[in-house]
């Protein structure tokens, strides 16, 4: 997933948002459990990868999603399932808990594996 985002771009607007809240890392630290290493690794443009829960919590802090960081639907990597992709926006949300996207994610992918399934065969 990290390959479809712009990672600078992304470190840029985290090091903005925690310089207008006047945070240093270590209380982005405490406030997403993303550690201090990591957090500036990323705001100096350094992390070639980011594991997707690093990029979800992250962004939730942010209030944005992560596709202000990529272009769109457009980019998403072709081997990435429908099902995935709806997962990682419903984990992005802002307003929703953790839990709730989880929940509704496992929602869709049932239904989303029974219609397909059901399409395919009839």
């Amino acid at each position: 997933m990290a390959d479809t985002l712009d990672l600078v771009a992304f470190g840029e607007r985290l090091r903005k948002t925690r310089l207008k809240r006047q945070l240093t890392l270590q209380q982005v630290f405490d406030q997403t459990a993303v550690s201090v290493p990591t957090l500036s690794r990323i705001e100096r443009g350094d992390a070639t990868e980011i594991e997707s829960n690093t990029l979800i919590v992250l962004a939730r802090w942010m209030r944005v999603s992560l596709e202000l960081f990529s272009g769109g639907a457009k980019s998403l990597s072709r081997t990435q399932s429908t099902p995935d992709a709806v997962e990682l926006h419903l984990r992005a949300d802002k307003n929703l808990n953790p839990q709730t996207a989880v929940a509704l994610a496992k929602m869709f992918r049932a239904a989303y594996d029974e219609l397909a399934g059901k399409m395919s065969k009839g």
